[in-house]
């Protein structure tokens, strides 16, 4: 495994020759850039790095990752005889997969590298400074964030919370990762401001990671406590004094110039040209401008649930016949050509569902926060006399996220909540137990303390 102070430096030279600022415009680009040259005023335009060192340029390959060996999502896109998205559909990833599975592995651990610089640089200069405790406050979340995905995807995973510290060690249990994700998550409370804009961190994108953590982890560990935290915290972000609102304008969430104020938090994914932008070209049909491979589609269980014409959500469907086999196939058109690929990692649609579903996992129907997504969505709306019992709501919920969510990367926990993961598994001839993905065997070599998965030897 890489140390986190290559990653330290790697964050310096992406800030450092970008010029993007007159705050750089008398630093000389350097592989040494000695640590005195971080200062509080540059803590913003390192913040900045933060989410461009995280997201990489290739984020976007490892981040479908699990989506498509979800039931959401269809492929046979290759990018070698290992590296693959046929393997992630049949849910049998290859552990010497680098360039997709291994992405899923690094691209957190750059957003976590880069985080301990900023954490580590505030710890040691003081917090009065409101800019350090901005910084801080975004650090301690996309820290916290990025320990979550690595307990989504793979369970065990090495805990470091230093800029220079050498990781050639075992991974830490789940257990510990998720509650390091916690930690990071609650401490970062303190130090953030309301939203203003979602490409910032802000008070309210920390408490929708919480309220999706807590969800996710409180109905696996059957922690009815972490249940009802997660709801307090999804009606923080729905009820605090701030823009956030329902954007009517369901794909305008994804465009890089939206004016709506539904996305909480997003990172932008600068590519060199539209078609370059794998949101856009990974999921398209061939037809659609561009270079769209056309091998990436919508999974016939999820084109089902879209069954009202009226719905805008519908609008994202398109069927095109692949060309490679002859087959008529939906494809996702949800996202935009946009030189800027948007990342939307926390909607308010997505806290309104988090209300919904723990009062019903309390027993309760309550369609208030699902009939506010639907209404936003020129959806039909319900009534709580139209659900024979909690369960048949919280089966509705779950086919509203899968119409909402899809491409977002949210599906692969969604199917472990609501207890559908095993069936899913047994279907692809796999043992059901195996829900996390492999450890790239190149980074086991790097680090041979590090334990492959269970079954995966």
């Amino acid at each position: 495994m890489k140390t986190i102070n290559k990653i330290f430096r790697s964050l310096l030279i992406v800030l450092f020759s970008a010029g993007c600022s007159g705050l750089l415009d008398d630093v000389t680009p350097d592989t040494s850039i000695p640590e005195p040259e971080i200062t509080v005023q540059k803590l913003p335009l390192l913040v900045r790095g933060m989410y461009a060192r995280m997201l990489g340029g290739l984020y976007g390959q490892g981040n479908f990752g699990d989506e498509i060996a979800s039931d959401n999502l269809g492929s046979t896109y290759s990018l070698s005889a290992v590296s693959n998205y046929t393997n992630f559909d049949a849910c049998k990833v290859s552990v010497d997969d680098g360039l997709i599975c291994g992405r899923m592995w690094d691209h957190p651990y750059y957003g976590i590298g880069a985080a301990n610089v900023i954490i580590n640089f505030v710890n040691s200069y003081g917090e009065e400074d409101p800019v350090a405790r901005q910084a801080k406050g975004e650090a301690l979340t996309l820290r916290g964030y990025c320990y979550m995905l690595l307990a989504e995807r793979f369970g065990d995973a090495v805990i470091t919370l230093d800029a220079h510290e050498k990781i050639q060690r075992e991974q830490d249990p789940e257990e510990k990762v998720w509650k390091r994700a916690e930690d990071d998550l609650q401490e970062a409370l303190a130090y953030l401001k309301n939203f203003e804009n979602p490409d910032a961190i802000s008070l309210q994108a920390a408490q929708a990671f919480l309220a999706r953590l807590y969800l996710n982890r409180g109905v696996l560990t059957s922690d009815a406590a972490m249940v009802e935290n997660a709801g307090i915290y999804a009606q923080k972000v729905i009820d605090g004094e701030t823009a956030l609102e329902m954007n009517p304008d369901y794909k305008d969430n994804f465009t890089s110039s939206s004016q709506g104020h539904e996305v909480i938090f997003r990172m932008l994914e600068a590519q060199s040209a539209a078609i370059a932008s794998y949101l856009y070209s990974m999921l398209s049909p061939q037809s659609y401008p561009g270079e769209n491979p056309g091998s990436t589609w919508m999974e016939p269980s999820l084109v089902a649930l879209y069954d009202e014409p009226a719905d805008d959500r519908s609008a994202i469907l398109c069927k095109e016949v692949y060309s490679v086999t002859g087959q008529e196939l939906t494809y996702c058109v949800k996202f935009p050509a946009d030189n800027n690929s948007v990342w939307a990692l926390a909607r308010l649609a997505e806290m309104h569902l988090i209300v919904a579903e723990v009062a019903a996992r309390k027993g309760i129907v309550d369609v208030t926060g699902y009939n506010v997504v639907r209404a936003a969505r020129n959806a039909s709306l319900r009534q709580n006399a139209d659900f024979i019992n909690a369960q048949a709501f919280l089966e509705e919920i779950e086919n509203e996220r899968r119409r909402e969510f899809v491409g977002e990367g949210l599906r692969w926990m969604d199917m472990r909540r609501f207890g559908c993961m095993a069936a899913h598994l047994k279907a692809k001839g796999v043992d059901p137990r195996r829900v996390h993905f492999p450890i790239y065997e190149g980074e086991r070599t790097n680090n041979p303390m590090l334990h492959q998965n269970p079954y995966y030897n």
